[in-house]
Order: C-alpha cells, then structure tokens, then sequence
C-alpha cells in the first residue's frame, strides 16, 4: 500500500525528462506519492515539443546528459523562452556538470536548482 504525502507539494505539476526508463519511472513514483502531477518525457526532443505547444507545467525537472541530438540544456533554453519563470531543477548522475561549470553557470541567473543522484546496484 503505497502512502501519498498530502501537503505543500499536493497539485504541483512538473514535467520530468529522463532518458533512463529506470530512473524516470522512479522519479515519478516519488513526485507523485508526495501529491505531484507528473508528465514525464523520454528525451529532450519530446520534451521541447510539449514547451513549444503549451505544456501546462509549475516546474522543470530535467536531465542534462541525454542520449540522442538534444540535451537537457535545449530543454531549459525552450523553457527559458517559452516559460520564463518556471523553476528549473537538473537532476544528474554525471560529475561533468555543475553550476559552476560554463555550460550550466548561465543558468544562474533564474531559479535553478542542481541534484546529483548515484544509484547503486543491489
């Protein structure tokens, strides 16, 4: 029986991307039980397609290392034009990325938001 946190988070929409099945289907487990709205997207290109057609969302949660031709820094840029003031939260298991790195560190001029995850084998 799975519980679901009712409080500060109840109704809150966000859009996940995540190219890992695995780990995207675990994040949005954990949004919703604590009382998220999830959309999830399987990569960067899918999710700037919802942006650009008006997905309806209260913050971003977004890898940055991502297979395929776009990264998770398209997915920002798209939703810097398109939803300016939407919060953004990288979530990443690459060490090649950080707020102070070049690539992320002209983000620090929104609300922007960095967690690394490591999971481990068990």
């Amino acid at each position: 029986m799975s519980r679901k946190y009712v409080g500060k988070y109840e109704g809150i929409k966000v859009l996940l991307v995540e190219d890992d099945r695995g780990i995207r289907r675990t994040l949005v487990d954990f949004l919703e039980r604590n009382g998220c709205s999830v959309f999830s997207c399987p990569d960067a290109y899918y999710a700037r397609q919802r942006i650009v057609n008006g997905c309806d969302y209260d913050v971003l949660f977004t890898d940055i290392a991502m297979s395929g031709d776009a990264s998770g820094e398209h997915v920002i840029d798209a939703s810097k034009i398109f939803n300016p003031k939407i919060p953004v939260v990288v979530v990443s298991e690459s060490r090649a990325y950080s707020t102070d790195k070049p690539v992320l560190g002209k983000y620090k001029e929104g609300f922007f938001s960095w967690c690394r995850y490591k999971f481990k084998e068990r």
